[in-house]
């Protein structure tokens, strides 16, 4: 016989039997072919056992997402309830997604309270939380925000020791997601770069404290592209979780075909750093922390999910385009200058429903609300409209201007019936009697109606000045018939018609030894005076004085025409010819202010808008932070040059100046670099520097190109990420840099509204200081002119627009203080203008002269009864 090896023992001892010796007796060997005959039944109960237990022990852990989407006074948290229903879906059909109630601390802290009740009620059931929220710092304490968190008080937060005790509380396994997105906005206290450091600072020491039986997976990152997606449709944690769970986790893993807690969390974290390196974004990968086991979490389904496929972000919806579009009309017809914090709310109601539709919010829920939004704020721009001057003037139309194609086709019809009149009169023949009038020129029965009448009006006065040398009385005369014989619009004649007429009456005693110079150089003046009275109001204290005593020359030379002296009257011509010039000089100076006042409200009105953008390219963000600091600057300059004793050349340089530097600062915010991303790409077309046509353009652009960017990454193998502690802390740098020029650039603001900056500080101090602080000094204020140098900076969710209570005076002070400013300015020149005048001529003599009184006294009431 064959000596027995070792291993001959080692089998037959595996099969319940020892080891035989050499004459062994029988009976053994008996029972030993017994023990063998039973070994399948063993077998066979063995693994009906091991089958049963796996059956009952299948992992079916208990599931909750607490998903806080909108928020009163935060940013939109994007695409949080798709993440939370995306996974409970999927993986948890029993599971609960909470994105509605949780308006305050306690009601979250109430969600989990149950969820421990649940969860007691099966120990050995697993538990997953999925919290997705904005989260803040204050003092180096991490909160969570609740949907009605008030940025000025922690109490309405909820600390994250707080929750972090409350799942404590819970028994059992445990794996606690937190993906917490910070909120990078000075005014509300955040910068954008303290929360992560905190929230892993914190965590580490829970977890030393032995105050985290369990597993927590933490990220830190903005909601914003890339870090979530339009074309997957959530987060990107999310999306990995989810292909962690359908089987990812367990490829990349044991492969078991059981989904382990620590499985998914590496399989989530190498997800999302390969997903953000190939983006070109900070690779911020998600931590893991927590001194609980690992557990398993549920069977890789035998029908593994299907990969949804990657499409195209949809083009932004009909009605978020039409308001984008009239916000573009609002800044053509130049509301930003007439009610400038309207102008502000609609634009932050525009850039907040394209967050909110790009953010996963239904497109009808974010539509309804901003069509809602956007109307409201057009009967609030109406009712801070100006009405209408009480007054017409051919100044007031040559200050606005009369648009090229109507002129061009006004004089086309106009010119061949005026020229006629201005030609000097013919030679009378030798047969002709002394006291023979020369025929005056034959007007057509029905004169050609063309629109604008005030056009009409201009280029015919004009027409005195350029087409006629002296006119004679009767040329005036007939001038005045013309158009008089036109169809003017309701309203009042225009002031200079009253003077044109005045002049034309050749029942004034001594008319005719008055100078051929006079109507024309006295209607230049009145043309002149009127432009200067109607520039904008609150330049009226600035040409008071020059514009008063232009006013009282006037009256004289008008009046020294009843003088019978010719050397008075000829005075009165030179007086009057002087005039032009002077109230020429007036008008100068008010456009200049108007223009300069119209430059730095362009351009405070898009900086607040732009603050935030930093770009991704080195070269492109250093050429832009050059070009704000200067606009910066220039704007700093006009303002102050605006507050002090000053000339029109100096305001009007400075106003260009601070103009170029403003379209070179718009065209740097439209240059996007050739190497920029889909997420460079998509925070440029927030800004409002596009047109209409350009965003939906290069919106449809950016979308495709982030879709094929998304499929082919989800196409790769992440590679495994390390494990160690400065993955925990994440690259930081880049989120720093952008805090850093958040700050400056808020400080910025801050110093050209009230002239101080705001020391470093963090959370609710911060709040109060560019905020809270800020609305109190507004509110100080006495007068609409006094608010309307700050009120450009309140932000509409800090101060709304609207009275705050029955009663009040709107928050948009600059339509006030334009209409208290034109009002001054309609009193004054009732008063120290034309009734002066009107009162003077009525003394005199003539029946024109007290025509032309009644006429002023007229225009003296409406201006002293109109409401701008």
């Amino acid at each position: 016989m064959a000596a027995r090896s070792p291993l001959d023992d080692w089998k037959h001892q595996a099969a319940g039997a020892r080891p035989t010796r050499p004459g062994a007796p029988a009976k053994s060997k008996r029972r030993s072919r017994l023990l063998f005959a039973l070994i399948p039944l063993l077998l066979a109960g063995g693994t009906a056992l091991g089958l049963l237990f796996y059956i009952r022990s299948k992992p079916e852990p208990q599931f909750l997402s607490l998903s806080v989407v909108e928020y009163d006074k935060w940013p939109n948290n994007a695409f949080a309830e798709q993440d939370g229903k995306g996974l409970r879906d999927e993986f948890f059909p029993n599971g609960k997604v909470v994105s509605q109630g949780q308006e305050r601390a306690d009601m979250i802290l109430g969600e989990l309270a149950a969820l421990g009740d649940r969860a007691g009620k099966n120990p050995s059931q697993a538990v997953v939380i999925h919290v997705c929220a904005l989260a803040a710092v204050d003092r180096g304490e991490v909160a969570i925000l609740p949907a009605k968190a008030d940025p000025g008080n922690p109490g309405t937060w909820l600390p994250l020791g707080q929750l972090l005790d409350a799942v404590g509380k819970i028994g059992g396994h445990r794996l606690l997601i937190l993906d917490l997105r910070p909120v990078g906005e000075p005014r509300l206290g955040q910068a954008g770069d303290e929360l992560a450091p905190e929230l892993h600072a914190q965590l580490s020491k829970a977890e030393k404290a032995d105050r985290l039986p369990y597993i927590v997976v933490a990220q830190c990152v903005p909601a914003e592209y890339p870090y979530v997606s339009p074309e997957l449709r959530r987060g990107v944690l999310a999306e990995y979780l989810r292909r962690g769970l359908a089987g990812g986790a367990d490829q990349a893993g044991n492969g078991d075909g059981q989904v382990s807690a620590e499985e998914l969390v590496a399989f989530a974290r190498s997800g999302v750093a390969h997903w953000l390196a190939r983006h070109q974004a900070p690779a911020v990968a998600p931590a893991r922390y927590g001194r609980g086991g690992d557990f398993e979490l549920l069977s890789v389904p035998k029908n593994r999910p299907p990969d949804e496929p990657i499409d195209e972000a949809p083009a932004d919806p009909p009605k978020i385009v039409e308001q984008w579009k009239t916000l573009d009309g609002w800044q053509s017809r130049g509301v930003l200058h007439q009610a400038p914090r309207t102008f502000r709310q609609l634009s932050e109601a525009v850039v907040r429903a394209d967050r909110l539709w790009t953010g996963g919010l239904p497109a009808d829920l974010v539509e309804g609300k901003l069509v809602k939004e956007a109307s409201e704020l057009e009967t609030q721009r109406q009712s801070l409209a100006l009405n209408e001057y009480p007054l017409a003037s051919v100044g007031r139309v040559r200050r606005v201007g009369i648009p090229k194609d109507k002129e061009a086709e006004i004089k086309k019809v106009w010119l061949p019936l005026i020229e006629p009149l201005g030609r000097p009169p013919a030679k009378k023949p030798d047969d002709a009697k002394k006291d023979e009038a020369p025929k005056p020129v034959q007007l057509p029965e029905k004169l050609p109606e063309t629109t604008p009448y005030d056009g009409t009006v201009s280029i015919t006065l004009q027409a005195i000045d350029d087409l006629t040398k002296d006119p004679t009385i009767d040329q005036l005369r007939q001038y005045a018939d013309l158009l008089h014989g036109l169809k003017p619009p309701p309203g009042p004649s225009h002031q200079e018609l009253l003077v044109l007429d005045f002049f034309a009456d050749s029942q004034i005693r001594y008319r005719d030894l008055w100078p051929a110079e006079s109507p024309r150089v006295a209607l230049r003046a009145a043309i002149e005076s009127w432009a200067a009275a109607t520039t904008d109001g609150r330049v009226f204290k600035r040409i008071e004085k020059p514009l008063g005593e232009a006013n009282a020359d006037f009256r004289t030379a008008l009046l020294e025409f009843f003088v019978p002296n010719e050397d008075v009257r000829a005075r009165s011509v030179q007086s009057l010819r002087e005039l032009a010039n002077r109230y020429r000089r007036v008008t100068e100076f008010g456009r200049a202010f108007e223009k300069a006042a119209g430059e730095w409200e362009e351009t405070v009105a898009l900086l607040p808008l732009v603050a935030g953008f930093v770009p991704e390219n080195a070269t492109a963000r250093r050429d832009l932070d050059d070009s704000w600091a200067a606009l910066v600057t220039k704007a700093a300059a006009v303002r102050d040059e605006l507050d002090r004793e000053t000339d029109a050349a100096t305001l009007d340089r400075l106003a260009e100046d601070l103009k170029a530097q403003r379209k070179q600062f718009r065209g740097l915010l439209k240059a996007v670099p050739a190497d920029a991303t889909p997420a460079e790409w998509r925070a440029r077309l927030r800004l409002p520097v596009w047109s209409p046509d350009e965003r939906a353009q290069r919106t449809a652009e950016t979308n495709k190109a982030a879709a094929e960017l998304a499929d082919r990454v989800m196409r790769e193998t992440p590679p495994r990420s390390a494990d160690d502690a400065g993955a925990r802390s994440g690259d930081q740098r880049r989120f720093a840099e952008v805090a850093t020029q958040r700050v400056k650039r808020a400080n910025d603001l801050l110093n050209l509204a009230v002239g101080e900056a705001v020391a470093a500080k963090s959370g609710v101090e911060w709040r109060r200081a560019f905020a809270d602080r800020f609305v109190e000094r507004y509110r100080s204020e006495t007068t609409p002119a006094g608010r309307a140098r700050f009120a450009w900076l309140l932000h509409p969710g800090d101060l709304p627009a609207l009275p705050d209570r029955p009663g009040a005076p709107p928050n948009d002070p600059g339509a006030q203080a334009r209409r208290d400013a034109e009002r001054a300015f309609a009193r004054w020149l009732a008063s120290d203008h034309l009734e002066p005048l009107a009162k003077s001529l009525s003394d005199q003599p003539a029946d024109a002269a007290k025509a032309l009184a009644q006429e002023l006294r007229k225009a003296a009431q409406r201006l002293n009864t109109w409401e701008p």
